[in-house]
């Protein structure tokens, strides 16, 4: 199994939920698919069109299954993930955000789960991270993805006949941009609280001193709110 990110990385701030575009590259042997080639004309490669699964998609992709039993299925799917959001060191913190994959039919002793091993170079190593492609990615302007690994979990404690003692976890680490935050927030913040401070320096030997150093340091109070609720809004 392997997973290939193809979109912006979504954040939504108000359910804390993650929104991922994501083809999931699976491959898998069955050897009781395999069939033997005849001849020049034999048919080494099938397709065959998923129409057991109960998901309302708008795009059906078929397995291609060749001679030997070997099934390749790349379908593509948003997934919505939940995260817990901590934000003690906000706007300097960072989200660790997972994709669990597991079978809900099949145990340990029917399935092994693994992740995808390369096959292009002659070393096989094993693919334990999430792959990008930067010609499809769009980063998004909040969030940056700062560490993607992938592993491959078995629980011991958990008997082989259970559909939960084995899983693949795919591990998004996203860090929030403080350049957004440190222009938008934190510096219009000090600069207003500096001027808000300034006041204290008007002489205060009339009344009128008074009323204009009260009238500007409410002005300047005042200025912070719709300022902070136009940048919420953009």
């Amino acid at each position: 199994m392997q997973s290939r990110g193809e979109d912006a990385v979504l954040l939504e701030d108000t359910d804390w939920t993650l929104d991922l575009a994501f083809l999931t590259d699976i491959t898998g042997k069955r050897n009781s698919l395999n069939w033997e080639l005849q001849g020049k004309d034999g048919a080494e490669r099938q397709r065959f069109c998923i129409n057991d699964a109960q998901f309302n998609v708008a795009y059906y992709c078929n397995v291609l299954v060749d001679s030997t039993g070997l099934c390749y299925w790349l379908p593509p799917a948003i997934f919505r993930s939940s995260c817990s959001i901590s934000v003690k060191y906000f706007p300097f913190d960072w989200q660790d955000c997972t994709l669990k994959f597991t079978s809900l039919t099949y145990n340990a002793k029917e399935i092994r789960l693994l992740l995808k091993e390369d096959i292009v170079i002659e070393t096989k190593w094993t693919v334990e991270w999430i792959m990008i492609d930067p010609a499809s990615f769009t980063e998004n302007g909040e969030w940056e993805i700062i560490h993607r690994p992938a592993k491959r979990n078995t629980y011991k404690h958990i008997p082989m006949e259970s559909n939960k003692h084995q899983d693949i976890t795919f591990y998004l680490v996203i860090r929030c941009k403080p350049l957004f935050y440190v222009v938008n927030i934190i510096i219009p913040c000090v600069l207003i609280s500096f001027l808000a401070s300034l006041v204290y320096y008007l002489p205060t030997d009339s009344q009128c001193r008074v009323t204009e150093r009260t009238e500007a340091s409410v002005r300047q109070i005042n200025s912070l709110g719709p300022f902070q609720n136009h940048n919420y809004m953009n």
